[in-house]
């Protein structure tokens, strides 16, 4: 396994808020507009906050970082906190926020960064009923309690996993349905047409559905 400094675990730790959406719109199977509404609100009830550590932060914290000395360390530099997330002015293309809070760059935009945890917890994945009705196949009929408790996954499961994940990675989600097909059943080391569960045509409806309920 490749070594990964400190900086790199430190990073795994976190999300930006495009990275958040992309994870609620796969989460909740909903649109972008619809995730950013549970995000602000979310972070305006404070379920990110915490007594022992960060749980939203600025990406350029120099405490944080480690660049500041303990002498040059001055009033907390954070992100808005609860309600101030209804006014905060956001770039939801870039994930930046304007900070009109804060004295250190004060009204610079600024990347925030989100607990991957506490986004996790909050959006955990789960499977879509519409398409438990939809398809109708044994496979799909796996029930939510299962999957939250470590139930093997459904071929649905993985593919919507797997598309939140190039979603993630900014894969060209554009291309046509069976191309999407084959590359969701590469990445699940699969077969199409000859593993049980993954013919062409229950993998595509998969792909068609999850697409109209999480991208914009």
């Amino acid at each position: 396994m490749p070594y990964k400094s400190k900086a790199e675990q430190e990073a795994e730790l976190w999300m930006t808020l495009p990275q958040a959406i992309t994870h609620i719109c796969g989460a909740d199977h909903i649109s972008e507009v619809n995730a950013r509404r549970e995000l602000l609100k979310a972070l305006a009830d404070d379920a990110f906050r915490s007594r022992i550590q960060f749980l939203v932060r600025w990406q350029d914290d120099a405490r944080i970082s480690g660049a500041a000395t303990p002498d040059q360390i001055g009033p907390p530099d954070v992100p808005p906190r609860a309600q101030q997330w209804a006014q905060a002015k956001i770039r939801w293309a870039s994930g930046k926020v304007r900070n009109d809070w804060g004295e250190y760059k004060h009204g610079k935009w600024r990347m925030v960064l989100v607990r991957r945890s506490t986004v996790l917890r909050l959006w955990p994945f789960c499977p879509n009923p519409e398409a438990n009705a939809e398809l109708g196949s044994s496979e799909n009929s796996v029930s939510l309690s299962q999957r939250k408790s470590g139930g093997r996954p459904t071929a649905r499961d993985q593919v919507y996993d797997a598309l939140s994940q190039m979603r993630r990675e900014e894969f060209n989600l554009r291309m046509p349905h069976k191309k999407l097909a084959e590359e969701v059943a590469k990445r699940n080391h699969k077969n199409l047409g000859s593993d049980r569960g993954w013919d062409e045509r229950t993998i595509v409806e998969h792909i068609s559905i999850w697409l109209r309920d999480s991208v914009k």
